[in-house]
């Protein structure tokens, strides 16, 4: 028995993709189609490399991630029948265009502006619509072309984000459900909520957690085989700080500045050349990083066992993780493959 590993592959970063890692994946979402005039669009100049890596493994799923972070359009698209219908119809037409396998919808998040997008309160119920169309259409589809076609969403970790899902239904519709369980806590929220992915939360701080969210998305109604816990393949930093003391960040006397590094960057830079102490928390399972001045957290292959091992005491789907590129010590996606496989 094994579980399911997916990962998202920018488009930005598919050079980096190395044959022996494609037999480690189960699914790739690329990353990632626009939205422009309703319709999902191709944004992708590095498509014939994703091509390549999936020769490799003849069982390897790709979809078609659409939107991503400030990607606007959905809301409006999402608002009427005859806009949903187009959507789906574009989406199906871009999938079938490089014989993909499925479709990845990431919006970034119905019902909030955070990332600038338009939003609205329909927005809640009018994502479930759109949902039920595109998997309507796929089944269509895979009905005519006896193949299954997959249908998956990103969404977030936060309160706010669960209030505007209908998670139930949702649970209903796709066939995984991939949580983004990592930012945490970045920039000057790591003065009071330690790390960015932790598994488990602490007494004090680093309330929030891998665990946290998936009890709170099952118990509004995901059903635990679609649910993908998320791992980071970078971090984030704050200069200028002292140690926690007393369960709290204390500053250094000066403003932080916030970092955030690849996991290549984090290991090859910090830990490596020079020489950083990594400490590790046996409550969160989550290491830090700390030279007396600037403070680092992240996911690496020991949290990452955890994470894994987490998945088999829950029975839940698999694990995936954004982004491949950054990551170029093929570490992190080897920690996840002998824990899930």
């Amino acid at each position: 028995m094994s579980k399911i590993i997916s990962g998202y592959v920018a488009d930005w970063g598919a050079d980096s993709l190395i044959a022996s890692d494609a037999k480690k994946m189960d699914i790739v979402n690329y990353a990632f189609a626009t939205i422009s005039n309703g319709k999902a669009v191709e944004s992708w100049i590095h498509v014939d490399k994703l091509l390549a890596f999936r020769s490799n493994n003849p069982d390897l799923k790709v979809l078609v991630s659409i939107g991503g972070w400030a990607a606007d359009g959905f809301s409006q698209l999402a608002a009427t029948a005859s806009g949903r219908e187009v959507f789906a119809n574009s989406a199906i037409q871009l999938m079938l265009k490089y014989d993909f396998d499925g479709i990845d919808i990431d919006w970034e998040y119905p019902g909030l502006s955070v990332s600038g997008i338009a939003s609205s309160p329909e927005d809640k119920y009018n994502f479930t619509l759109m949902m039920e169309e595109i998997r309507a259409q796929l089944d269509v589809l895979g009905t005519q072309n006896d193949k299954k076609y997959l249908l998956t969403m990103a969404v977030g970790s936060d309160d706010s984000v669960l209030r505007n899902l209908e998670v139930a239904k949702l649970s209903n519709i796709v066939d995984y459900a991939n949580l983004m369980t990592y930012d945490f806590a970045m920039g000057l929220e790591l003065l009071t909520q330690r790390y960015q992915t932790n598994l488990y939360s602490e007494p004090v701080i680093a309330k929030r957690s891998v665990d946290n969210t998936v009890k709170r998305y099952m118990a509004a109604g995901m059903h635990k085989k679609k649910i993908m816990i998320g791992a980071a393949f970078y971090g984030y930093g704050l200069t200028n700080v002292n140690i926690w003391e007393n369960n709290m960040a204390v500053m250094l006397g000066q403003t932080a500045r916030s970092l955030q590094y690849t996991y290549t960057r984090i290991y090859n830079e910090l830990i490596v050349e020079k020489g950083y102490t990594r400490y590790w928390d046996s409550i969160a399972k989550a290491p830090w990083l700390y030279n007396g001045n600037t403070y680092f957290t992240y996911d690496d292959p020991e949290s990452i066992k955890y994470k894994g091992k987490y998945v088999w005491s829950k029975d839940i789907a698999g694990m995936m993780f954004w982004e491949y590129s950054q990551d170029k010590t093929h570490t992190l996606l080897e920690a996840m493959y002998r824990e899930l496989k």
